[in-house]
């Protein structure tokens, strides 16, 4: 098929057969073709002129016989773009004479057959012509188009006439306004088919907004009024022949074009859109009001819906114009309400529908709420595909809709408020969208009070959607007087009235709604006769809403009254049932808003609660609390109404109730707020009476346990007031101590009180105090030696009672013997009475503590003689005995050995107990009482023992089993289950440390072993008690707490011990070597072997690794012991520090959870002692304690860790980070490091998680600290350079490293200083080199060399890494990923400049990245197999450096043709990098460009070297890289670019090369290219910018498809090859596209490929009709091509399935369209487009009708889907 014979815009040339033809006449087409082929060598305006004449001239138009002209497609092209915009009026007229001319030589047959050929050159012209054209124009059109053309043909041709028409509308005041008027008319009387022609233009109103102004004018003119008229004979209602023309068939197509024009949003001249919008409400007002008969009647539901949607949506314009007449519309004209509105009679034989008078508001509840409520309703409905916009665009609609107008808000409210609460807190609960709240506010303000609590009231009545009303009084402003004096009081009484609600929502909108009132008159006494229901509730509002006049039944008194007795209801009742769990909450709520109460009722409730004495159940116990709580509280209202004996028995039941909290063993069960409570009885009772009751409760309670816990509770929870409360516990205190004495359970309790709430709690003064002082109120104490009976025990002195008191502070001494000799030493004597003083001037005694106060007491009591009485009573001498015992017990708990008359002492107890021995006379008591002494001085004689002392404790066999005395303690640590046996046994284990002396380390890690099992042991039970509520999760002997702490203090004692032992055995061993021992260590300076030097000898020796010499076990050993106790020790600071965190979110106090007080005061006391712990072993060997510490969790969750070590260094990280270098440093290169600080390598840590930790550490320090670390800092990175070999594994995290400590420079004072930069930069880069060439110098490698030569040519142990066990580490363990040298490389090119602040160093770095990472990368490499990581680098790079070196880079991947054979996901990665690359190098696509056809000046013959394979494949990868440049861009990017790409696509067109004489042919691959490009280009410019272009693009795609229809055979097109097939398919895809997008000058060729008309719907058969009569009448051209496909060709004998095109575009509720072939790469035959052919006119109405909005995100898409990956 030659060029010549392609018709391009669907008309038939002249055959060029010499056979055919006359010489004569092949010379006239020869003429013809050679002045067409002129047309490309013009170049100026002139030439166009020259251009028309030659043409006219070579036609001989006058002379014509022919009913059609020869080429009169080419013909028709060249002067269509005679037309074009750009040119000047002269060439438009001469244009127009040219057509003129045409016209006239044609025939009406002739110009009927062809009028597709010549009319859409034509139809732009109106649109843009100077005002000079349009008289010529119209008189073209007039004369020639619609006074010629037949009915038929002027029918099929009327929707894109009056789209060219309406342009000339646009002005009512221009010159030709009439001439355009009457071409209209004439048009429409022609036509012959007012339907036709009103519903084309409907359309053109629908698709064309730059048209719509002519439009306006139009109906401004001739639309008819829609008035209905009802005859008297018959119901049906008839319209005026023209209106009814308008709404034929149905009037959707009128609904839809007013929809669309007071929608109106032009891209050209805004200003036209509000004339548009108004003048389109305007005739609304007049030609379609709500109430007329078309839209009552006639319309469809939706339809209605869908006009009053749009009419509303002006509202968000804020335009009152079109407010204004919004409100006239909806609300009807204005009526005189004074007016007779009865119904009157006519003599009249018809009526006009819709002119009964009704009030505005009737008006709008009649015609205009029913549809508008839906439509708002559906907009805010819950709907998952709503967006947060479209919400917020219907709160605001509605907002205008009740604001502007009383009438419409009356009616409209109640409709949408709870609807749009309900929306508001759905979608703010999924999105917590702070605007879409603010603009729910607003509207709720709007709103009058009695609709929302009408709303809300009802809710609370019914139970239901109480999450909405809590979340409506929460969020909004409820604080209006007139919802204070009376809808909120209603709505209060609603809710306390309704007792099925119940929960925590239930109290918290009681009591918000209870803060916005105020009940200062309320008569709760009144109110007990008067009664609200819901009903009465109900019935006022149903009242106020019909009538706002309406005043409420209810006074505010009265309201407040019935509130107050509705709650104390509420407050009996629970004191029955407890109906709600908040009872408490309750009660403070009504105590709140009372301030005393007198009722019988609620007193005798409060007296009739049962004296609790026995707990049944936990359920029970905790109703019981709750009840105690509730009465203490109402005790403030009742206190001045009762007698003596109800406030008494109301004592005892409230300290009967409150005792389980007491006694609770769950360590936190409300105990805080219990002794709060108990101490606040203090303003309604004596002390004497709360003690009485304490003393009365202990007594009865049977279980002692239970005492001292409560005791304990007691205590604690008063310590910052013992002051005020000591005499109410002294007696109890006192109780509670006889418990040391009165056996084991007991004793165990009291010594946990005494640890945990007495030392530790800072209360230890005051427990001195209370025990001391009975004892000097004795005689023969107070009485001096000088006075009657002074120095002598009488037989009447009550030495039982004395024995007590010493006994009692023995045993609390001996309960914590360390801290309590302490506060005895420290704690100052309180002399806070004249008896005290007496006492202690009569002995002449020196007392300044309370151990000189109790020496003294015991001495003198020592110093007594015994007189022949007592000695012949054996009861006496039984107490006598008792009382010795005990006080040396005493004199050995305090004497400590460093007294200054130590030795005095000593003697005297000798003298006292030789005065006992020599009065012996066979009493057992006597011999026991030198007992007594001999272990008291066997007691004084080991604390004149050094510590050279052997006594070879630990000795073992052969077999070398476990000592028995280890074996003792381990077993009695094990199984000891009190705080009392814990602690003596680490005391006893304690003592036995200093008698083992450096045999300890034998048996170290079995001691170690045992307190870190139970301290796990005791510290999962905790976890237990605090994490359920069951009291059985903890056993009732367990004091937990206290455990811990006694182990926690025996570990510590037992490390720093044994760790002092080591410390003196490694001075011995130095001493015995002669001083300076030999330095055989890695790395040795010749200084003398540090703390572990010994052990780090050999460490690093392959060959015998697992030889150890006994200092070297000692030090292992020891190193393994920390290891375990650091690790035990973080464990539970890391859980206090959760939990201490997770309890300070939630505030509140439940009596059915533990409270939330008590947990957090347990998890700090253990977190103080796990620190307490790590703060001691930390100083003892703080470079492997932190090598632990990072062991434990590794580098992936650094920050408890690293939080830890800031509270272990007290924030000194100077302190910190020297360790974590040298440790890092000795793994790495030991030769680096001092062999004093070398690490021990015991810990299971890496140098790959050293080097993060010391990344996230250094991120964790003050910017002011960097100063402090700077000079150990710059000298561990200058090691790192100058070995980077040793280093290869951490260099990733060591630049991450070197990254933080600039940005923390650059925001200090010491940063300033351009020393420190330049240093720490000279650093960076070199590392950051190294780290990304892999490059050492010569002079690394060189030591290198050197090195495995001193090794005998081995592998140097100080190169080599190895694990804790001095086993090489294997090379790929040590080596970092390429993947870890990426991601680092991307944290740090950001903050690039600031590192580096030299522009030429930063170039480097980037170039050297490039050239060493990136480019191998890239290279060899498919552009699908470059890894993420890389993509992601580059893209980086391109964000912040876009050098020459990187747009080299990119340029090779993207100009490698792998690169759109990648899949649409790996592609995207490459978006941004692309659209970089081309914002610094916009002359690309400029180059590309003039690669994907040659210059213009190229014959037609030589246009395309298609012969060349790989030519046309590099022709096809340059257009798609245009494409793609295109499509990534935004809108108009490339507009400078625009004209050279058009010019050059042109070149490739049939109708460019359609003449010439040359044979080539666009091969189908590449024009399927070009037709891609096309739908990028018209999808990604402006359709102003292409506006010249139209024509090039309409004949494009029209050319393609006329191919199919005219020159090719249903059999040719069975079998086309895949690249026609895909021009196929493009092509219809492009059609399809613009037929979306609906661009104006587009439409107005739209007839020339889909049906444009209604019929399409109406009659399915009139297509086929015209094709018919066509093939009759020779005008078969007239259909539009698509539909001559459909009916002409046949393909239902091909097998393939046809794509379901109806599927993809049936979306009932879709907001958005999208193309029909979306998604479709390629098709296997053309009748896979069978579907699409026969459905595309239809489908095409039918997005036209549904108003649909273009999907412009999904047309991209489709469009890089063609471009990129396989078919």
């Amino acid at each position: 098929m030659s060029k010549s014979s392609t018709p391009p815009v669907g008309g038939s040339s002249s055959s060029l057969n010499g056979a055919a033809i006359s010489s004569k006449d092949k010379r006239y087409y020869q003429q013809i073709e050679k002045v067409l082929a002129s047309f490309d060598s013009i170049e100026e305006w002139a030439d166009y002129i020259a251009f028309l004449s030659k043409l006219q001239k070579t036609l001989q138009l006058n002379e014509l016989k022919s009913s059609t002209l020869p080429f009169s497609p080419q013909i028709s092209y060249k002067l269509a773009l005679c037309l074009s915009s750009k040119l000047p009026n002269g060439v438009h007229q001469k244009t127009l004479s040219m057509y003129d001319s045409l016209f006239t030589s044609l025939s009406n047959s002739a110009l009927d057959s062809q009028i597709n050929v010549w009319l859409p050159g034509l139809l732009p012209l109106i649109s843009y012509c100077s005002i000079q054209i349009k008289p010529l124009i119209v008189q073209l059109f007039q004369n020639h188009i619609i006074g010629r053309l037949s009915p038929k043909t002027l029918k099929m041709v009327t929707k894109p006439l009056i789209l060219a028409f309406l342009p000339g509308l646009d002005d009512e005041n221009s010159e030709t306004f009439s001439d355009f008027l009457s071409l209209m008319d004439n048009l429409k009387k022609k036509s012959g088919d007012d339907r036709h022609f009103w519903q084309s233009f409907f359309l053109c109103m629908i698709n064309n907004p730059e048209r719509r102004l002519g439009g306006l004018f139009w109906c401004n003119k001739r639309l008819p009024v829609f008035t209905g008229i009802k005859r008297d004979e018959s119901e049906t209602i008839t319209f005026s022949d023209e209106a009814q023309a308008c709404i034929s068939p149905e009037p959707g197509l009128l609904i839809r074009a007013f929809a669309s024009a007071i929608t109106s949003a032009t891209s050209m001249i805004e200003a036209n859109d509000v004339i548009v919008v108004r003048g389109f409400f305007d005739l609304l007002l007049t030609h379609l009001p709500l109430d007329s008969a078309v839209i009552r009647n006639v319309a469809i539901k939706k339809d209605k819906e869908l006009l009053l949607d749009a009419c509303c949506s002006v509202t968000l314009k804020k335009d009152m114009s079109l407010n204004r007449r919004l409100w006239n519309w909806l609300l009807g004209p204005e009526t005189d309400s004074s007016a007779d509105i009865s119904n009157a009679t006519t003599n009249s034989s018809t009526t006009k529908i819709g002119t009964s008078k009704l009030t505005r508001s009737e008006y709008f509840t009649e015609y205009s709420l029913p549809s508008l409520s839906n439509i708002l309703l559906e907009k805010i409905s819950n709907n998952p595909n709503h967006s947060v916009d479209q919400y917020l665009s219907s709160f605001k609609i509605s907002l205008s809709l009740i604001l502007d107008k009383w009438e419409i808000s009356r009616v409209i409210t109640p409709v949408l408020f709870l609807p749009i609460m309900r929306a508001t807190f759905h979608e703010y609960e999924l999105n917590q969208d702070q605007q879409l709240l603010i603009t729910a506010q607003s509207f709720f303000d709007s709103v009058e009070a009695i609709f929302i609590w009408n709303d809300i009231t009802r809710l609370i009545i019914k139970g239901e959607e109480l999450d909405l009303v809590e979340f409506v009084v929460s969020n909004f402003d409820i604080n209006e007087d007139e919802m204070k004096d009376i809808y909120i009081p209603l709505a209060i009484v609603s809710l306390i009235e309704n007792l099925n609600i119940t929960g925590d929502r239930w109290l918290i909108i009681l009591e918000t709604l209870l803060q916005g009132i105020s009940l200062a008159d309320a008569n709760i006494e009144e109110a007990e006769t008067e009664k609200i229901n819901s009903s009465d509730i109900i019935s006022f509002y149903e009242k106020q809403l019909i009538d706002s006049a309406t005043s409420s039944p209810f006074s505010s008194s009265q309201l407040s009254s019935l509130i107050l007795s509705a709650l104390r209801n509420l407050v009996i009742e629970n004191f029955d049932n407890h109906v709600h769990s908040h009872a408490s909450k309750i009660v403070e709520l009504y105590c709140k808003l009372t301030n005393k109460e007198t009722n019988d009722v609620l007193i005798d409730k409060m007296l009739s609660q049962p004296i609790t004495t026995k707990l049944n159940s936990l359920e029970e116990s905790k109703d019981n609390l709750l009840t105690a709580y509730n009465v203490v509280k109402l005790l403030k209202l009742v206190n001045t109404s009762i007698t003596t004996l109800q406030r008494d028995k109301i004592l005892k039941i409230i300290m009967s109730n409150l005792y389980y909290s007491l006694i609770s063993p769950i360590p936190s069960n409300c105990q805080v707020e219990t002794v709060k409570t108990i101490f606040l009885l203090d303003n309604y009772y004596s002390k004497f009476k709360i003690e009485a009751s304490i003393l009365k409760l202990f007594i009865s309670t049977d279980s002692y346990i239970d005492r001292v816990r409560a005791f304990s509770t007691l205590w604690s929870h008063s310590s910052n007031q013992y002051n005020e409360v000591d005499s109410i516990l002294l007696r109890p205190l006192f109780l509670i101590l006889d418990g040391l004495a009165g056996g084991e359970v007991g004793g165990i309790r009291v010594a946990n009180f005494v640890s945990s709430n007495v030392l530790q709690g800072g209360s230890s003064n005051r427990l001195l105090k209370l025990i001391t002082t009975p004892l000097l109120g004795f005689d023969f104490i107070a009485k001096g030696d000088g006075e009657n009976s002074g120095g002598l025990l009488q037989e009447g002195d009550d030495l039982g009672q004395f024995s007590y008191h010493i006994s009692t502070i023995v045993n609390i001494i001996e309960t914590d013997e360390k801290h309590l000799k302490e506060n005895f030493n420290n704690e100052l004597v309180v002399m806070d009475s004249a008896n005290k003083l007496n006492v202690i001037s009569n002995n002449s005694w020196d007392i300044s503590t309370y151990k000189t106060l109790m020496v003294n007491i015991i001495e003198k009591f020592l110093g007594l003689k015994i007189s022949n009485e007592l000695l012949q009573n054996s009861n006496l001498m039984m107490k006598y005995y008792q009382s010795v015992t005990e006080c040396l017990k005493l004199y050995s708990l305090l004497v400590s050995g460093i007294e200054s008359d130590f030795i005095s002492k000593f003697h005297s107890l000798i003298v006292k107990c030789s005065y006992i021995i020599d009065i012996n006379s066979g009493n057992i008591y006597v011999e026991l009482a030198i007992e007594k002494y001999l272990e008291c001085i066997l007691f004084f004689l080991k604390l004149s023992e050094t510590q050279h002392v052997n006594l070879d404790l630990l000795h073992i066999d052969d077999e070398g089993k476990t000592p028995q005395l280890i074996r003792f303690i381990t077993e009695g640590i094990k199984k000891a289950q009190t705080v009392v046996l814990l602690e003596k046994w680490t005391t006893f284990l304690t003592r036995s440390l200093y008698l083992f002396n450096e045999s300890v380390f034998s048996v170290l890690l079995t001691l170690n072993d045992v307190l870190v099992y139970r301290i796990d042991q005791f510290f999962t039970q905790i976890k237990k008690s605090t994490s359920q509520v069951d009291a059985n999760s903890v056993s009732s002997l367990n004091d937990v707490e206290g455990s811990i702490n006694v182990l926690f203090a025996g570990l510590e004692d037992l490390l720093s011990i044994s760790h002092s032992y080591l410390l003196s055995s490694s001075v011995r061993a130095r001493e015995l070597n002669g001083g300076s021992g030999e330095n055989t260590g890695v790395g040795g300076n010749g200084s003398a072997p540090g703390f572990f030097g010994n052990v780090i000898q050999g460490v690093f020796s392959i060959e015998s690794p697992a030889i150890r010499t006994t200092e070297e076990n000692r030090k292992y050993s020891i190193l393994l012991a920390f290891q375990d106790a650091v690790a035990i020790g973080y464990k539970i600071w890391l859980w206090a520090e959760s939990s201490t965190n997770l309890s300070s979110t939630n505030s509140a106090v439940s009596s059915t959870n533990p409270s939330s007080s008590t947990s957090i005061y347990l998890s700090r006391k253990l977190k103080f002692k796990a620190r307490k712990l790590l703060e001691s072993v930390i100083e003892l060997e703080r470079q492997e304690i932190i090598e632990c510490l990072i062991s434990l969790t590794g580098s992936s969750n650094s920050k408890a860790i690293i939080k830890l070590l800031h509270v272990l260094d007290g924030g000194r990280s100077q302190v910190t980070l020297p360790n974590v270098y040298n440790s890092i440093m000795s793994r790495l290169y030991a030769a680096g490091v001092d062999e004093k600080l070398s690490s021990s390598l015991n810990s299971n840590v890496s140098a790959k998680e050293l080097a993060r930790f010391l990344s996230h550490y250094i991120d964790s320090i003050d910017d002011d600290t960097i100063s402090d670390i700077w000079g150990f800092t710059l000298q561990f990175f200058k090691e790192v350079n100058s070995h980077p070999t040793n280093f290869t594994s951490i260099l990733p995290d060591l630049l991450k490293t070197a990254t933080r400590l600039m940005c923390k420079l650059s925001n200090t004072k010491f940063g300033e200083q351009g020393r420190s930069k330049k240093d720490l930069s000279d650093i960076f880069m070199k590392l950051l080199m190294i780290s990304v060439r892999g490059e050492v110098s010569e002079k690394e490698k060189e030591k290198q060399k050197e090195t495995e030569n001193s090794n005998g040519g081995g592998i140097s142990s100080s190169n080599v890494p190895v694990d804790r066990e001095g086993t090489p580490i294997p090379q790929e363990r040590a080596i970092a990923t390429q993947s870890e040298l990426l991601d680092t490389l991307q944290l740090i090119l950001t903050k690039l400049n600031d590192i580096l602040s030299d522009s030429d160093k930063v170039s480097s770095c980037i170039n050297t990245i490039l050239v060493n990472l990136v480019s191998p990368q890239i290279k060899n490499k498919k552009i699908h197999e470059i890894p993420n990581q890389t993509i992601g680098l580059i893209a980086l790079i391109g964000n912040n450096f876009p050098n020459k070196a990187w747009k080299a880079a990119v340029s090779d991947c993207f100009m490698d043709n792998s690169f759109f054979s990648m899949t649409r996901s790996s592609i995207q990665l490459w978006e941004s990098i692309i659209q970089i690359w081309i914002a610094n190098d916009r002359d690309r696509i400029v180059e590309l460009i003039s690669k994907i056809a040659p210059i213009s000046t190229s014959t037609a013959a030589n246009i395309f070297n298609w012969n060349e394979s790989s030519e046309i494949e590099n022709k096809i990868f340059n257009l798609k890289r245009i494409i793609y440049f295109i499509l990534i861009q935004p809108k108009d990017y490339f507009l400078n670019n625009l004209e050279e790409l058009i010019n050059r696509v042109e070149l490739t067109s049939p109708i460019m090369g359609g003449y010439g004489g040359g044979d080539a042919i666009c091969p189908p691959s590449y024009k399927s290219e070009v037709l891609l490009l096309l739908r990028v280009i018209t999808l990604k410019f402006n359709d102003l910018h292409l506006l010249s272009h139209w024509t090039m693009i309409s004949c494009e795609i029209l050319s393609n498809f006329n191919e199919l229809v005219v020159q090719k055979n249903a059999k040719e097109l069975m079998h086309l090859t895949p690249q026609e097939l895909k021009v196929v398919l493009f092509n219809s895809k492009l059609l399809d596209q613009l037929l979306i997008l609906k661009y104006d000058e587009f439409n107005l060729n739209e007839w020339l490929y889909v049906t444009s008309s209604p019929e399409v719907v109406t009659d399915s058969t009139i297509a086929h009709d015209s094709v018919s009569n066509g093939r009759e009448k020779g005008n078969d051209s007239i259909l539009s091509v698509i539909d001559r496909i459909s009916r002409e060709k046949d393909f239902s004998s091909s097998k393939e399935s046809a794509i379901k095109v109806y599927s993809i575009v049936d979306e009932q509720d879709g907001e958005y369209t999208k193309p029909l072939l979306e998604g479709i790469k390629r098709i296997e035959s053309i009748s896979s487009l069978r579907l699409f052919f026969d459905s595309l006119s239809l489908l095409h109405y039918e997005r036209t009708y549904g108003l649909k909005k273009v999907d412009y995100k999904i047309c991209e898409e489709d469009i890089l889907n063609d471009v990129v990956g396989k078919e």
